[in-house]
């Protein structure tokens, strides 16, 4: 009897250790697409660090967001986020995981032009060009006609207001305003979602610091889909470290 009481709390034991592990530390994600080619292909195993930005505690629907300690996202970095555009319904934990490379972080202003591609200097677009703030904790943005959508969609989903777009400007609980003093820090992020859809921000809106993940690491091994399983192992994508931040 003891010795099976041993084993039995081992086994406990073990089972407590991995769920810890994955619950605050560490977490490995399958890339469904190739959107994010040649850093990350389809069917790539990665290893994400849930510490690198902080821990996240869990159950946020019950107690709130907590999170213990604080490090800087880089730009460049490959993040695992939830999904800013859920629904205020769903809760946190329960969002899909997206992953991409944060090209904007909190202050920094990027540049679109008529192609909608984001660029961080305005001499590296030809013609005319609008430029976006993305929001930092604490710190006045102006809304522009062109950037009211992508900041009412913020507002709306993460800063417990009500917002509307009329006519290209931004009215937050009933009163038009020109500048908004946002709550928390904002990422500008690409991703290819679960869908196999390549996206960024402008589809899914601003990620705010609330639901980040973690950052990618490196991928564990990789296994094709296109092929047949006995031919899905990609023998040199084991062990592959992911770009570092620019």
């Amino acid at each position: 009897m003891k010795r099976y009481k041993g084993l039995l709390a081992a086994l406990v034991t073990a089972v407590l250790a991995v769920v810890c592990v994955r619950l605050f530390f560490a977490m490995i994600l399958v890339i469904p697409a190739d959107g994010e080619r040649p850093a990350l292909y389809a069917g790539d195993r990665v290893w994400v660090s849930r510490s690198a930005y902080g821990i996240r505690l869990p159950f946020s629907g019950r107690w709130g967001y907590r999170r213990v300690g604080t490090s800087a996202v880089s730009e460049g970095d490959w993040v695992a986020f939830n999904n800013p555009v859920a629904g205020p319904d769903v809760p946190l934990e329960r969002r899909e995981v997206f992953v991409g490379r944060c090209l904007g972080l909190p202050g920094d202003t990027l540049w679109f032009g008529v192609d909608g591609c984001p660029s961080r200097r305005r001499d590296e677009i030809c013609g005319d060009a609008w430029p976006v703030v993305v929001p930092a904790k604490g710190r006045k943005v102006k809304v522009e006609p062109w950037s009211a959508r992508l900041y009412g969609q913020a507002v709306n989903g993460h800063e417990r207001v009500k917002a509307a777009v009329i006519d290209d400007s931004l009215c937050v609980d009933g009163r038009m305003i020109s500048c908004y003093r946002f709550g928390q820090d904002f990422y500008w992020m690409s991703s290819s979602a679960a869908s196999g859809q390549a996206m960024d921000s402008r589809t899914f809106g601003l990620v705010p610091a609330t639901h980040l993940v973690g950052r990618l690491v490196c991928v564990l091994y990789s296994l094709d889909p296109d092929v047949p399983w006995y031919k899905s192992f990609r023998t040199d994508r084991v062990g592959v470290l992911l770009p570092a931040a620019d």
